[in-house]
């Protein structure tokens, strides 16, 4: 009986040592350095310049609305519905702007993400790695692959 035991415990153990063993059919696993990637990509470095400029722009014309309905209050000539028309008019403006930079930093970032998680997954195949993961997620091991992405988005881009 003691024996039956042992073996089943044995067996078990077995089981359990080979079932979480990294199979070589499942492949590789490769990483992926994510901030290098939006660092040396040009067009996420041109996607970032565009985006703080825009930023700078909604800044700009929030601080310019701001005085002008400064000027507004301190106007006597007009009556405070005129004041409060006007108000409603700056604001207007600033959310029409700011869905538009809104909307293109999202256009850019959705394009940006596309193409880099293409370039990632055309490499991936290439080297029949089965899984990417981040390097700042990785303790150890994996194949980083951030160069040949790198390269792939160049040469996509010239394309």
């Amino acid at each position: 009986m003691k024996n039956k035991m042992n073996l089943g415990l044995i067996f078990a153990l077995f089981f359990a040592l080979t079932a979480f063993q990294p199979s070589k059919a499942a492949g590789e696993i490769g990483i992926i350095d994510n901030a290098k990637i939006l660092e040396k990509y040009q067009a996420s470095v041109d996607a970032q310049q565009k985006i703080t400029d825009a930023r700078e722009g909604l800044q700009k014309t929030f601080t310019s609305l701001a005085t002008e309905l400064d000027k507004v209050k301190q106007d006597k000539a007009l009556t405070e519905a005129q004041k409060a028309d006007k108000a409603k008019v700056a604001q207007a403006k600033l959310e029409v702007d700011k869905k538009k930079v809104d909307a293109m930093i999202l256009s850019l970032r959705n394009d940006l993400e596309s193409k880099i998680l293409k370039a990632i997954s055309d490499e991936a195949a290439s080297q029949s790695l089965s899984v990417v993961m981040s390097k700042n997620m990785t303790f150890y091991g994996g194949k980083d692959i951030t160069d040949q992405v790198l390269k792939r988005l160049a040469s996509s881009d010239k394309k």
